[in-house]
């Protein structure tokens, strides 16, 4: 096994263990628990298996261990850098897949479930590029997370929730924007 997936495995099997319905909450958790550095790929796994865990812990119907597996085999294949290497995101990614998950998404969806999907993906990036770098996958994770919410609960009716709480890792990113992060000193994005 590989470090990466080793480091999914620890991930999934602290999520497994898990309550929390906050996917914000539980991604900061999880962060601190495993000492995931400030970047790095194994955000493109943790931020939409904490959303999973998250919407399943709430009352969703979902095969938690099997859903973690499929996330696993989707962001295996997310390249490290992804955002500067392709312009893309991976912690947008990963929420995508997990809805994706929840929606039962293939590539013949119905055309409504279709949009709705590139809805939310192109509303986070569009987030995160109005906050420029560099970059954080602590902060574009929180912001996926929090996007991802929102979506869920607009497009879904889901009741999920996120507490407001400082960022904690500010000071362990020396490329931190500081006061310009809508997470830093526990703020949010506004609606």
């Amino acid at each position: 096994m590989n470090v990466l997936a080793e480091q999914y495995e620890r991930i999934k099997v602290a999520l497994l263990r898990s309550d929390i319905r906050d996917p914000m909450a539980l991604a900061r958790q999880v962060m601190r628990e495993e000492g995931l550095a400030s970047n790095g790929p194994a955000h493109h796994f943790l931020d939409g298996a904490a959303f999973l865990t998250a919407f399943r812990n709430a009352g969703g119907q979902l095969d938690l261990p099997r859903a973690l597996d499929i996330l696993a085999r989707h962001a295996e294949r997310m390249p490290d850098g992804m955002c500067d290497s392709f312009g893309v995101c991976g912690a947008v990614t990963s929420v995508g897949a997990a809805m994706a998950i929840i929606h039962k998404m293939t590539p013949g969806a119905d055309g409504e479930r279709y949009r709705a999907h590139m809805k939310y993906s192109a509303r986070a990036l569009s987030e995160l590029s109005d906050l420029g770098g560099p970059r954080c996958c602590k902060r574009n994770g929180f912001l996926a997370i929090t996007m991802g919410v929102r979506f869920l609960n607009e497009a879904c009716g889901t009741t999920l929730t996120l507490a407001p709480a400082p960022c904690p890792f500010s000071a362990e990113n020396r490329s931190c924007l500081g006061a310009k992060c809508p997470f830093f000193g526990g703020r949010g994005i506004s609606d």
